[in-house]
């Protein structure tokens, strides 16, 4: 393939011992370094790498030229910054192209639910444009799982929220290579789900828990769990009166779990104003007296959590979705080089944050963008 650009970057590091010179030049279809070391003495020493790159439209300088994305000219603006999505998508791009592009080998591709697989509080229906997307992947080969805050011990609630997919197998005749690669971890990282085919349909059953979870979560006792669901609970109504929300919600605990549920009908117009700074505070509040008692209590010290605002509540969740991730990882036997978590919830008070320290991540903000991603990705392994 002819090159048809060519760019050179040169910079120079001068030191008492040696003066050292870096040229970068990057065409379509290869990068070469070449640098030179010229000492005190006058010895010149020089280094060349090229990076030959096997389709120019893979190359650095094809996501870099405006000519090539007529729909972004971000490198054509001079006096406007780009902007947090046009970042979050280049940051998007390059996981994509580096866990499914050319010598890759994507294995495990995990998602969150509510603005990522489907609307908030949504289901994926059958008629949702993932579906022939999730159809796709698994055909190529892909593991995919539904990793959520949602924490139940039966399989019927999380084959509710991926009934289109379920579906759509089942219509192909729910094979036993595709079903296989279909989970749910729910609550975090307490409960597994996994796709089987029964009598030609394609279900959900919830596996044991002594079948995946990992050595560390077998450790956590049952009596360290509930001291530090007893410090999160005492935290969240504590923060709940300091900012006037006492008569606004409502108390909700689990077996792993403890929260607070926003009821207040008159101020649901202000979910994404003045109510979620507040959920913010009361999650921030609350992570910061589990972990006061952490620091004091030996036993809690080495206990996993997520405090997290979920739109229209807080909750705390003992474990999170980077340990439910890794379970899936020993499961499909993917590494962390092979496996990317999409999900929405990449701040601070966010569940989806802790997924990075096993994997990977995709930040999207709707099920149309997770699905722009997607069709991306597809066509990386296509060319791959």
């Amino acid at each position: 393939t002819a090159t048809t650009a060519t760019t050179a970057t040169t910079a120079t590091t001068a030191t008492t011992a040696a003066t050292t010179t870096t040229t970068i030049i990057a065409t379509s279809s290869a990068t070469t370094t070449t640098t030179t070391t010229t000492t005190t003495d006058g010895t010149v020493a020089a280094a060349t790498t090229t990076t030959t790159i096997r389709d120019p439209s893979y190359s650095l300088l094809s996501l870099l030229c405006c000519a090539r994305c007529p729909k972004a000219h971000v490198t054509c603006r001079q006096y406007v910054p780009a902007t947090f999505r046009e970042l979050r998508n280049i940051c998007n791009l390059a996981q994509v192209r580096g866990a499914a592009g050319p010598g890759a080998a994507l294995q495990l591709l995990t998602f969150d639910g509510d603005q990522t697989l489907y609307p908030d509080r949504a289901t994926l229906g059958s008629d949702a444009p993932l579906v022939p997307l999730l159809l796709e992947l698994l055909t190529r080969g892909v593991a995919l799982a539904l990793v959520t805050a949602v924490g139940f011990d039966e399989a019927a609630p999380y084959e509710a929220r991926l009934s289109g997919l379920l579906a759509a197998l089942t219509a192909a005749g729910a094979p036993e290579a595709l079903c296989s690669r279909v989970f749910v971890v729910g609550g975090q990282c307490n409960y597994l789900a996994r796709c089987r085919a029964e009598s030609g349909v394609a279900t959900l059953c919830m596996v044991p828990p002594s079948e995946w979870r990992l050595p560390e979560m077998e450790r956590w006792r049952p009596q360290q769990l509930q001291r530090l669901l007893d410090v999160a609970q005492r935290a969240l109504l504590d923060g709940a009166a300091r900012m006037h929300m006492a008569d606004k919600v409502k108390l909700v605990r689990k077996e792993r779990a403890v929260g607070v549920l926003y009821e207040a009908e008159k101020h649901r117009t202000e979910l994404h104003r003045t109510t979620t700074l507040m959920l913010d505070e009361l999650a921030v509040h609350a992570r910061q007296a589990v972990r006061e008692e952490q620091r004091t209590n030996a036993a809690l010290r080495s206990m996993p959590f997520c405090a997290f605002n979920g739109g229209r509540d807080v909750f705390v969740d003992v474990g999170s979705k980077d340990l439910g991730i890794a379970s899936l990882q020993r499961i499909v036997g993917a590494t962390p080089q092979s496996t990317l978590h999409m999900g929405d919830q990449f701040t601070q008070t966010g569940n989806d944050l802790l997924a990075r320290r096993a994997c990977g991540t995709l930040w999207v903000d709707s099920p149309e963008e997770t699905a722009v991603l997607l069709r991306y990705m597809l066509r990386m392994r296509a060319k791959g």
